[in-house]
């Protein structure tokens, strides 16, 4: 799991942070990962909650930066 997420995370945000964040139906991709982009990116996560998510990256060794 942690390595699918590691993969995810260095790939960048794609298709599914693009619609979970789009304004409008087309548009670029989001240049940052946030959490609710995570969520969707990562198919085990997406029945977590956003604290959830943000408690498997701090499981993982991984942050947020501001």
């Amino acid at each position: 799991m942690q390595e699918e997420l590691l993969e995810t995370l260095r790939a960048g945000p794609g298709e599914a942070a693009r619609q979970e964040v789009a304004v409008a139906e087309s548009g670029p991709a989001p240049s940052r990962w946030t959490l609710r982009t995570l969520r969707v990116s990562v198919e085990w996560l997406t029945g977590y909650t956003l604290s959830g998510v943000w408690r498997v990256l701090q499981t993982c060794g991984l942050g947020v930066q501001a």
